[in-house]
């Protein structure tokens, strides 16, 4: 009893040791999560809905439909005619008598128009619900935009980091190589073989750079302003 109570607690202590294992080298791996800020992030998504163009034209579009709107709610005069007439009193005689002397008004009513200016005012409205319905979805749709170029910029931005590192690692790795072959330790093949390795991966980070780089500008494109001015704004 008291072995098979010993096996076990030596069956926990190296599950436990496992698990410790693999968490700590979860931490210490290369993530972009850490660089994640979700501060920094709703910063870049306010700076979008201020500066990109195209939020704009929305706006102005709501702004256009709502004073067409307002200019159809302001337009029921328009269904009525006002005349004027005058007429003197001495213009009356027996072949043309006027029953009515003097200043004369007369209002008028447009039926037609009477009937169709709830339907034309409901109409602008509906216009003006639609741009801005519009407008919204736009606003969803650039968060949207934002968040996935902010991502893709620290995803480039990680890989960045995991490639300078090898690149360091390579250079490590030839410059040993190198001196043992200077020293008569080393064969040229392996020496090759370490420079062709520190080529590519020289390459590999200069890539990255590249994409890093394109990401960024592509986020920028969006927020209408350098990063670092944001950044520096946040402090």
């Amino acid at each position: 009893m008291l072995k098979n109570t010993s096996m076990t607690a030596k069956v926990y202590c190296i599950l436990a040791f496992t698990i410790s294992s693999v968490v700590a080298q979860a931490q210490s791996a290369p993530s972009m999560i850490p660089d994640i800020s979700y501060p920094t992030l709703e910063k870049l998504v306010m700076e979008a809905r201020i500066n990109y163009p195209r939020i704009k034209v929305f706006e102005h579009r709501v702004n256009a439909t709502l004073a067409n709107y307002k200019k159809y709610k302001l337009s029921w005069f328009d269904i009525f005619s006002l005349n004027f007439l005058y007429s003197p009193n001495n213009t009356t005689t027996l072949t043309n008598p006027a029953f009515l002397n003097g200043y004369q008004i007369g209002v008028f009513l447009n039926i037609g128009s009477f009937i169709q200016k709830p339907m034309i005012i409901k109409q602008a409205r509906e216009e003006w619900n639609v741009t801005q319905f519009e407008r919204d979805e736009y606003y969803v749709n650039l968060e949207a935009l934002v968040r996935e170029r902010y991502f893709l910029y620290l995803q480039q931005l990680a890989l960045l980091k995991v490639k300078a590192k090898v690149e360091l690692d390579a250079e490590s790795q030839m410059q040993q190589v190198k001196y043992k072959y200077e020293k008569g330790e080393e064969t040229l093949e392996n020496y090759n073989k370490t420079l062709i390795n520190l080529s590519d991966r020289t390459q590999a980070k200069i890539e990255t750079e590249g994409a890093m780089l394109v990401a960024k500008s592509r986020l920028e494109e969006l927020v209408g302003k350098r990063l670092e001015e944001i950044m520096q704004q946040k402090k």
